[in-house]
């Protein structure tokens, strides 16, 4: 009988005592060669590069950052990804962590449920920081989890008792912008549809907006608030035809300019009222459904990628020591006027 002995035609992956062996040094110069904080002499990084090149070799980057107690990867938690809101904020933030030379891991929490979750899986992968957004940022056992992550944290457009670096937006000033320039036109039924009191910017924007009609002199009963947990078109659809069934129904609707803004126009459609001469809309968050709409909606903006990119930065510095203080920034917001608001149906008819 013939034994063959078969032999695997895999190539054996390059040790780091290869490199060592060809550049004729030791395997702690090659690791101090490769390292680009820690000195070497150019003749020695020329050597084990050469060696490097002709070995084909790659530093396991595991046992790096256990070494060097960095993995270069930064975890993103979002509630949402598919929210074009966090979309263009995400991207730009991965744009500049790549130009820093770190890994962005995104991950969809989608309701406070999995928070906890994902965030104990940031920590046992020895994520370098954390960018996170929280569907519920009144939690405790969450902002306890946060609180013993051991790592630099930024903020994304919340409000929790944490110590840490944070970006966010001036909603409060954008709702009551938004509020009061319909109040302008004559408005005096107005819903306001906006994410739950559970979030800052849901806080933030009830605030401004009872402000506005303070501010106006007029009565409480001019703003109706419906916030919401669930933020899905069908939930808001539903929301809104039920307003839109009442005697004295909105003239005019506020609304996120997501998933929200797709419900609130398919209400409106299903009671075929027309947009502005029927009923006034405004979207919080300029999207691509906003300002393609026919006609196109009146629309609460801010700067989605400066903000992302702000917050990379600031997790960048704090993770390399460049910074000191924690930073609160706060982007302003702009409302960009189109076709969607006029004044309500019986002070046109009276103008006439």
């Amino acid at each position: 009988m013939q034994i063959i002995i078969a032999r695997s035609c895999m190539k054996e992956p390059v040790k780091i005592g290869d490199v060592a062996k060809l550049a004729g040094v030791s395997s702690s110069s090659v690791s101090r060669a490769l390292n680009p904080d820690r000195y070497a002499s150019e003749e020695l990084r020329a050597r084990v590069a050469e060696a490097v090149a002709k070995l084909g070799y790659e530093p396991n980057a595991f046992a790096q950052s256990l070494r060097v107690q960095s993995s270069r990867t930064i975890g993103c938690m979002v509630s949402d990804v598919a929210n074009p809101l966090y979309a263009e904020i995400i991207g730009a933030a991965e744009a500049r962590l790549q130009e820093a030379g770190y890994l962005m891991v995104v991950a969809n929490s989608q309701s406070g449920s999995r928070e906890l979750d994902l965030l104990n899986m940031f920590r046992r992968r020895r994520m370098d920081g954390l960018l996170v957004t929280l569907d519920d940022d009144t939690r405790e056992d969450v902002l306890a989890v946060l609180k013993d992550s051991g790592v630099p944290l930024v903020l994304l457009d919340r409000d929790i008792n944490l110590s840490c670096d944070r970006v966010g937006v001036d909603h409060r000033q954008g709702a009551y912008a938004v509020v009061s320039y319909l109040l302008s036109l004559g408005h005096r039924s107005i819903l306001l549809e906006t994410p739950s009191h559970r979030v800052r910017p849901g806080r933030e924007r009830i605030a401004g907006a009872e402000a506005a009609v303070r501010d106006a002199g007029l009565p409480p009963s001019v703003l109706k608030v419906s916030d919401h947990v669930d933020l899905s078109q069908p939930h808001v659809f539903s929301d809104v035809l039920q307003e839109l069934a009442r005697p004295s129904r909105p003239t005019a609707i506020v609304t996120l300019g997501t998933a929200m803004l797709a419900g609130t126009l398919s209400a409106i459609e299903a009671n075929r009222l027309r947009i502005p001469e029927d009923i006034s809309v405004v979207s919080i968050g300029d999207t691509t459904l906003a300002q393609f709409a026919a006609p196109g909606i009146t629309a609460l903006r801010w700067d989605l990628k400066q903000l992302g990119r702000t917050a990379a930065e600031l997790l960048i510095e704090r993770i390399e020591g460049r910074a000191g203080t924690y930073r609160t920034v706060t982007f302003p917001t702009e409302l960009v006027l189109r076709r969607s608001c006029v004044p309500p149906a019986e002070l046109q008819m009276g103008a006439k």
